[in-house]
């Protein structure tokens, strides 16, 4: 079990590189990101032995970045058209109509607060 811990901790670096490359040194999402993916990749061929075996390492990433890649669009399918709509929305005014229109109803940002998640759940829900 000694050294389940010691993988767990290994495994979990790149994330802590990223907290702490964000949060200490102020970078950006992006390049913390990439530090953290080369830390990835360097710990998984050097210290876990990915790849199948008498395969090279690149060529075994080959997979993994097809998946990440097909994840990543599915992840954007979802985002754009959401950004897509919130644009609109400020463009088009609508966003300030729900802000007054919350304000009439109660000036406790409490309530309001509840109120955009009830009706969050509800919209999720239909």
């Amino acid at each position: 079990m000694q050294g389940l811990g010691w993988a767990a901790t290994l495994a979990a670096t790149p994330i802590f590189a990223i907290l702490g490359l964000m949060l200490g040194l102020h970078w950006s999402a992006a390049r913390a990101g990439a530090a953290a993916l080369a830390l990835a990749a360097l710990l998984a061929v050097v210290v876990f032995d990915f790849g199948a075996p008498g395969a090279a390492p690149l060529r075994s990433f080959a997979g993994v970045v097809a998946e990440g890649g097909f994840l990543t669009l599915t992840i954007l399918w979802i985002l754009w058209p959401a950004l897509a709509l919130h644009r609109l929305q400020q463009t088009r005014g609508a966003i300030d109509t729900l802000r007054n229109s919350l304000t009439r109803l109660t000036g406790s940002t409490a309530l309001q607060a509840l109120l955009v998640g009830w009706l969050m759940a509800l919209f999720f829900e239909g």
